[in-house]
């Protein structure tokens, strides 16, 4: 039962990600290094426009 919460949770908290190599130069050996996504979610959480009035909009910095 632990274990099926524990999994439901982490697909819920998920982000994004992908598995990168990157290259210091041309002949070097490549770095393997994960990427994560941007999906642009935090910034429509933090927009004042979908938090109406919620919070005063001069306390709220984007960016």
């Amino acid at each position: 039962m632990a274990a099926e919460a524990t999994e439901e949770i982490n697909m819920v908290n998920s982000m994004p990600h992908v598995l990168v190599s990157v290259y210091s130069s041309k002949y070097a050996k490549p770095i393997k290094v994960i990427a994560v996504l941007d999906a642009g979610t935090a910034q429509t959480i933090m927009n004042p426009e979908v938090l109406g009035s919620a919070l005063p909009k001069k306390d709220i910095v984007i960016g």
